[in-house]
């Protein structure tokens, strides 16, 4: 369960079909979410914060609005590498 956020953020970047277990992954995943963005814990750093500061709560803000930021990331890196 530990992972299952960041499992569920995969599954929805990777635009998987969201059925069958795909499913059972979202849902647990964004349940979870909201559970930890709802705590005052030591979690609310990183991906959290981002999540908490876009007010994500669903597969679809996840899809439009964290997938970009992080793929962007990943391509802004990758550009210094060359």
């Amino acid at each position: 369960m530990k992972y299952m956020v960041f499992a569920a953020i995969g599954t929805i970047a990777d635009v998987m079909p969201i059925v069958d277990e795909n499913r059972i992954i979202v849902s647990h995943g964004i349940e979870l979410l909201k559970k930890k963005l709802s705590e005052n814990n030591e979690l609310k750093a990183g991906v959290y914060t981002l999540l908490n500061k876009y007010n994500v709560d669903n597969a679809q803000d996840i899809a439009f609005k964290i997938v970009p930021m992080l793929n962007a990331s990943r391509k802004t890196s990758d550009k210094k590498q060359e």
